[in-house]
Parts: C-alpha cells; structure tokens; sequence
C-alpha cells in the first residue's frame, strides 16, 4: 500500500468514526465513556487500512501475470522526481512546520503558566488560578484545574495536535480536537459543580474574560452554552455506555470501507497471456511492447541501488477496472525498499489499459507485473 493511499483511508475511516461519535454520543453525559472513544478513533484509524476485506463483488475477475520487464541503469541524465514523491514532500514539510509550531506552543504555554496568565489555566501538571478571587470561587476553579492535571488531560490534547499535524490537510481532526477539549471541560465541571452555590454563574461570569490563543486547560473556554447546558443534563451515564456497543459496528464498518483488497478467483496464468474461450486479459495501448517501453522509459534504478549492486525482481499488483483504469497497486513480492517504491511508482502511474472482457463484456482484472532490475544485461 503506497503512502498516499494510506492517508486517504486513515482519514476516511477517521471520519467514519469521529462521525458516529458526533451522531450517537455527542449529547450524552457519559463523558469518561466519550473519551475513551475520541483517544481511541485515531489509533483504530491508522490500524484499520492494514485489514483487508474480500467481496462478492469481484466474483469472475479475471487475473494474469506478464512477462517479466527488466530495468537497467539509465546512463543519461538523472531521474524525474514524481509529481506523488513532491506531493509527498510538501506534505512532510508543511507537517514539520506544524510540530516545530506546537513545540514553541508548549514551550510558551508552560513559561505563561508559570507567569501567570492572568486567568486559570493548567498544563502538563502545571495551575495557575488567580488569587484576586472570592475565596469560594478560587477554590472550586482551582478544583476544577486539578481535575484536568489529575486525569492528564494535557496528554490528549498533545496527542491530537500531533495527529492533526500528520494529517493537516483533513480539518476534521481539528473538530475533533475541539471536541476532546469540550469532553474534559465536561469531565472536570461535573467533578466540581457541588463545590459552589451557583456554579453556572461561575463559569458565565470568567466567561466574559477575553480568551487566549494558549494550550492549556482555560476555565473560561468559549464552550460556556454547551458546558452550562449539559450541567442541567439529567440524562444517566448508563445510555452512554450501551451506545459504546456501537464500537463493534463502527470498526466493521470503517473496515469494509477502507481495507478493500481484490482478490482474483482464477490461477494467475504466468507468462501466458491469452485465455481459451472468449475471455481476454487486459492490454497496454500498445500491447507488451509498448509497455515495455513505457517502464523503461519511466522508471529510474536507484542510485543506491546501484552503488550497492542490488538487483532482483520486484512483483506489482494492480487492477485494471472495467473503464481501463488502474488502481490498488499493492507490493506482491519486493526486493528492497527503494527498488520497491520506485516500481510502485511508475505502475501507480501508468494511463488506463485496454480493459479485460469476459463473454464480450468489459470486467475488472487483477495484473501482476514483475519487474527485474538488472545492472548488466542478461
């Protein structure tokens, strides 16, 4: 599975997921239960892609294997970055921009903290409560801080601020960040809310602070209507757990729809390419020659490969849809890392085959495609 097509499915099933919670658990009290599901969503997100899942769908596909194509060291100028290695590129780099940014903001958070920042906050076990308050109100905001240090509350915020870093392009993760956040304030009113005689007034009246752009735990958060309403929110804890159930459905779920393999239902055929009967496999524009020209045109050996002497055969698979089109490239067999991704590469680009038909009529077909790389010719 190439990089790309990883993120693309982390994220769906992220959105999977974190749009089940939104639809069945937002409006519940259980929030220690809704918790649980937010820190658990991204980690099931980036395991999911790896399952995969067969179909009835892709009954009578046919499957062949080409002759093997061999790739030797090009002699002329140096290769062609991708457009998919520059898409990638950018990606770390907007990504390493984003963890640098979140460092200095810990940093910050922590000296502003240890300051004063002029309202109640806390961070990675650190409070500060302003001590111009009635002695009732300090209390029961420095109680409420101490809810979030004890139950580590700083740790999922860094958690997801690290995964919506690797996954910037998706904002989804930033709503759910907010949302984790929302969880916590919830969490640490509900410990503290008997601790004062009107506690909703409490949190309306630090509410009117203007609010910073800090890391840490504020008490006076921009959610003030939904933390005030859901203190009136009688509704028992109880619903939330049976609701968790929906975990167990959600995984499945997100699973058939983003861990999709296909898996042939005939023999692949070796280097024979011509089926009996009325079944023909799928062609380049061009036939084989053209395809070898294509791949030998297009794909560059490693230079590392080169220096090391590596050699071997490296077997791509890959679907030709019933449009001609190629998708789910996927590694069968490799030889090393770079040899791997640069075959990878160049199938994952190829343009829309001839497609292949069964009875006269355009069908999916799985493709294995060896390629040797060679240093001398054989």
């Amino acid at each position: 599975m190439d990089a790309i097509t990883y993120y693309i499915k982390v994220n769906i099933a992220f959105a999977i997921l974190f749009g089940i919670y939104a639809i069945t658990l937002r409006k519940e009290t259980g929030f220690h239960g809704r918790r649980a599901w937010l820190l658990a969503t991204p980690f099931a997100a980036l395991v999911i892609p790896f399952f995969h899942a067969s179909t009835s769908a892709v009954l009578g596909q046919l499957a062949f294997e080409l002759p093997d194509i061999t790739i030797e060291p090009a002699s002329g100028p140096a290769p062609r970055t991708s457009w998919t290695d520059r898409l990638i590129l950018v990606h770390y780099l907007v990504t390493a921009f984003l963890l640098f940014v979140l460092a200095i903001r810990v940093v910050c958070t922590m000296r502003a903290l240890r300051r004063g920042t002029g309202e109640a906050g806390s961070f990675l076990g650190r409070v500060h409560v302003p001590m111009d308050l009635p002695r009732s109100d300090h209390e029961t905001i420095l109680a409420h801080e101490q809810v979030h240090v004890r139950e580590r509350h700083s740790l999922d915020v860094l958690l997801y601020e690290v995964f919506s870093a690797f996954c910037w392009s998706m904002p989804l993760w930033r709503i759910a960040l907010r949302e984790v956040r929302l969880v916590h304030e919830h969490i640490a009113d509900r410990q503290v809310q008997d601790m004062h005689a009107d506690y909703p007034t409490l949190l309306l009246a630090h509410g009117l602070r203007t609010s910073t752009r800090t890391m840490h735990h504020s008490f006076s958060s921009s959610t003030l209507k939904t933390r005030i309403t859901m203190l009136y929110n009688n509704r028992s804890p109880r619903h939330t757990r049976t609701k968790l159930l929906l975990a167990v459905p959600a995984l499945l779920l997100s699973a058939g729809l983003v861990s999709w393999r296909i898996t042939p239902t005939t023999v692949p055929t070796g280097e024979a390419i011509v089926f009996a009967g009325s079944d023909t496999p799928a062609e380049f524009p061009g036939g084989t020659p053209a395809l070898m020209k294509h791949l030998s045109t297009n794909i560059h050996y490693p230079e590392n490969a080169v220096a090391d002497g590596v050699e071997g055969t490296v077997y791509v698979v890959f679907n030709v849809r019933s449009n001609g089109a190629v998708s789910a490239v996927q590694l069968k067999r490799g030889v090393r890392a770079d040899l791997d991704a640069e075959a990878m590469r160049v199938v994952a680009e190829l343009p829309d085959w001839k497609p292949a038909t069964s009875n006269g009529k355009a069908v999916n077909s799985e493709v294995i495609l060896p390629i040797a790389f060679a240093l001398t010719s054989k």
